[in-house]
């Protein structure tokens, strides 16, 4: 197998994600996933961010399940889905899960405070569930030794 193939084989397509999107259980969590999508290919966001985002948002969402974006309205709701990166000692002596589980939490963030501004800008109301999250997301990233 070449290298070019490999990679054609290992990298995931927006179109693909946007397929999953579609197959969420909550169809109202998919439009959210969907006007952040709109959102962030309109800001001129590049494919690799866009892909990036979205993966972990439908993870989040699948994580989820049928509990809607709307209501997570604390930060503990995160925390547990992020602690499921956290990997055995044995498993991953040098602790490379750090990097995986900071990357789900800056993509969290990102997204939750667009969420909180969305509604804010767009829909005229606001949202004081996401504001809580986004003052209480004090959430902070781990750092490795």
């Amino acid at each position: 197998m070449q290298i070019g193939s490999v990679e054609k084989v290992m990298s995931i397509k927006i179109s693909t994600l946007l397929k999953k999107i579609d197959l969420l259980n909550s169809k109202e969590n998919a439009t959210v996933i969907i006007d952040f999508y709109n959102y962030i290919q309109d800001k001129g966001s590049s494919e690799n961010h866009i892909i990036n985002n979205l993966k972990v948002i439908i993870e989040y969402v699948s994580y989820l399940n049928e509990t809607k974006l709307y209501d997570v309205d604390k930060k503990e709701h995160i925390i547990t889905f992020l602690n499921i990166k956290i990997k055995d000692g044995l498993i991953d002596p040098e602790k490379r899960w750090i990097t995986t589980w900071n990357h789900y939490l800056n993509r969290l963030k990102l997204f939750f405070r667009w969420l909180h501004n969305y509604h804010k800008t767009h829909l005229q109301i606001s949202y004081p569930v996401m504001m809580e999250v986004q003052m209480k997301i004090g959430l902070r990233r781990i750092l490795s030794k």
